[in-house]
């Protein structure tokens, strides 16, 4: 048997999982996402450690102004 690491967008998982069911695959259904940072991202966050919670965005706003700024 031979195993795969797949990503699914949000509004196909229900067809993927139905594909899947056909042809017979074992599968588990994870919502990990693992992610390095790199040495200069890190430096960029340990800076911020001082920062007043005013200054903070929230993080839901923020993604949404990234997935229309980049049409995600």
């Amino acid at each position: 048997m031979t195993a795969f690491n797949v990503s699914i967008p949000d509004n196909k998982i229900s067809f993927f999982q139905e594909f899947l069911d056909m042809i017979g695959a074992r599968y588990e259904k994870t919502e990990d996402y693992d992610f390095v940072l790199s040495d200069e991202q890190k430096k960029i966050l340990d800076s911020q450690e001082d920062l007043p919670l005013s200054e903070y965005q929230d993080s839901d706003e923020f993604l949404e102004e990234l997935k229309k700024e980049y049409g995600l």
